[in-house]
């Protein structure tokens, strides 16, 4: 399509010669032995009905030219907004892929960034300007083809002078807009942070009347993003002004030139409109050369980051995993010497745990803040790999490439349960499709989960919108929600982390009572500070300082 493009451009332009020279001088197409065939073809026409026949010629080359271009344009844009939806949503994916560890690592801001400003960043800086550039250099180089073959020393002075213009603006704009290219993504992942940091504690910013610090904190990288994108584009026009001077001051002196010569009149004014109609086409298609070149040195760091995110992608549906029969986990999982220390500390958090639990078995952990509760419960969720030590179900070691099985039979109740802006009913059937959802199951869950007279409450029910981050809830009814949640996907193991801490004891009671009802044959660890949730375990251990004791008397 390119290639079409360049033909018509370069047919449009020299066209120009043979259509003036035909207005100018009625005998200039004796001189060409092979139109005098096509002329005899269309009935030897009228000197008249040849200069009509030339402008109308000329006009539909135009005008076909410039519909085909359009078309191209369309295809252009269909071929690169295509391909940043395509990469958002891969990247998307593959960030909800990563482990867990990864996004210990990684600030949301900066994956947000990438999904967002840099995957846009890369289409309208790099990949649109990259294509045109295609198309802006075929053009000319076809153009300087076409004049060389009509007047070869000209276009050689003019084609030299436009090629040192290119070289000396690229040398000198290279690294300075690339500079501005780096500063303006990390400018971008600043204003996310800091916008993230506002609206998620706006409670306290309200409290403490802090608003005009956060607002500070937001203004630095906007300015400094605002400015790098103001200082790209001034600096995109400035090429054009240079070069029309250029084009002009070379059409100027080339027909001083032929003039000195004493060339015919007509045969000058045929050359200069043909140069004329040339130079104008190329003074916009160099001009947008350099633009895009800027461009896409502006757009370059936007290429290495995606680039860089790229390689690292990890697919974990493309993993040769081992896979683990259908009838695993019939009747144990088990911590065998489990150590773990984070890479950027030296403290063991956990110390030589060793841990058996039977299929049905309800177990408790009791520990207070800070003794390794929390990693305990992410290294038996699959999220974390410990440091020594391993972790077998059913007498088979956990890799990591099975993970996903292990994870697919576990329900999690997190203290701080993560709510979507939507229903109570999707909150429920979280990652289920709104089609999909089992009614008799829901209903179930929700009930078992005290939820019931919540619900019949309120004006929508579990229709009922819940706001961002359940903004419009209580604790307690976020907590059962999400012990709700955890039982919808009818999960062989149940984890509570902290579950009931939001609830009265009287309620806590009723749950745990109500889940233990349910939930005959399902694997339950309830991991607490409180010592009032474990009243239903069967087994109970304390963990202290990353050591995990058996308790044979459990204390009311």
């Amino acid at each position: 399509m390119l290639l079409v493009g360049m033909f018509l451009e370069t047919l449009s332009v020299g066209m120009v010669v043979p259509a003036l020279g035909i207005l100018l001088e009625p005998d200039f197409l004796e001189e060409y032995r092979w139109i005098q065939s096509i002329l005899e073809f269309l009935g030897n026409p009228s000197e008249k009905q040849l200069v009509m026949l030339g402008l109308v010629s000329l006009a539909a080359v135009f005008m076909i030219k410039n519909a085909f271009l359009f078309l191209q344009v369309l295809m252009q844009g269909t071929f690169v907004y295509g391909a940043q939806r395509e990469m958002a949503v891969k990247l998307f994916k593959n960030y909800l892929l990563r482990p867990y560890s990864f996004h210990l690592q990684n600030n949301s801001s900066t994956m947000i960034r990438n999904l967002t400003t840099e995957i846009n960043g890369y289409c309208s800086y790099v990949l649109m300007p990259f294509l045109n550039l295609i198309s802006e250099a075929l053009i000319v180089f076809a153009l300087l083809v076409l004049l060389i073959v009509i007047e070869p020393l000209a276009t050689l002075c003019i084609g030299i002078c436009l090629g040192l213009t290119l070289i000396v603006f690229f040398k000198l704009t290279n690294l300075t807009v690339t500079k501005w290219g780096e500063e303006r993504l990390k400018a971008d992942e600043a204003k996310i942070r800091h916008l993230q940091q506002g609206f998620g504690g706006i409670k306290e910013i309200i409290l403490n009347g802090s608003v005009d610090y956060f607002v500070h904190l937001f203004q630095k990288p906007n300015i400094i993003s605002g400015l790098m994108t103001k200082r790209e584009y001034v600096f995109q026009y400035l090429p054009k002004q240079f070069v029309e001077a250029l084009v002009i001051a070379s059409l100027i002196g080339f027909c001083v030139f032929l003039v000195a010569l004493n060339k015919d009149g007509i045969e000058v004014l045929t050359m200069l409109g043909l140069l004329a109609t040339a130079g104008f086409r190329l003074i916009p298609s160099f001009s947008r050369i350099l633009r895009n070149l800027q461009s896409i040195q502006f757009g370059w760091a936007s290429l290495k980051v995606l680039k860089q995110q790229i390689k690292e992608a990890i697919s974990l549906s493309n993993l040769d995993a081992e896979k683990f029969s259908k009838s695993n986990f019939q009747y144990y999982f088990k911590l065998n010497q489990i150590t773990f220390s984070y890479e950027e500390s030296k403290e063991i958090v956990l110390d030589g745990i060793d841990l058996v639990i039977a299929k049905g078995e309800v177990v408790g952990i009791i520990g207070e803040s800070g003794v390794g509760k929390s990693t305990l419960t992410n290294i038996l969720l699959g999220l974390v790999s410990p440091s020594t030590g391993s972790f077998e179900i059913d007498g088979e070691k956990l890799k990591v490439a099975n993970t996903k099985f292990w994870q697919s039979k576990i329900g999690y109740v997190p203290q701080d349960v993560y709510l979507l802006d939507d229903s109570i009913a999707q909150n429920i059937a979280f990652g289920f499709p709104v089609d999909n959802i089992d009614e008799d199951r829901l209903w179930k869950v929700v009930k078992g989960a005290k939820l019931d007279k919540f619900i019949d409450d309120l004006p929508d029910g579990i229709n009922t919108k819940v706001g961002e981050k359940g903004v419009r809830l209580s604790g307690g009814q976020k907590q059962r929600i999400g012990m709700a949640r955890a039982l919808f996907s009818s999960p062989e193991i149940l984890v509570l982390d902290e579950a009931t801490s939001a609830l009265d004891q009287k309620t806590e009671e009723e749950i745990l009572n109500q889940i233990r009802a349910i939930s005959e044959g399902i694997t339950i660890l309830i991991i607490t500070h409180r010592k009032s949730s474990l009243q239903i375990c069967d087994t109970i251990y304390e963990l202290k300082t990353g050591r995990l004791e058996k308790v044979n008397n459990f204390i009311e």
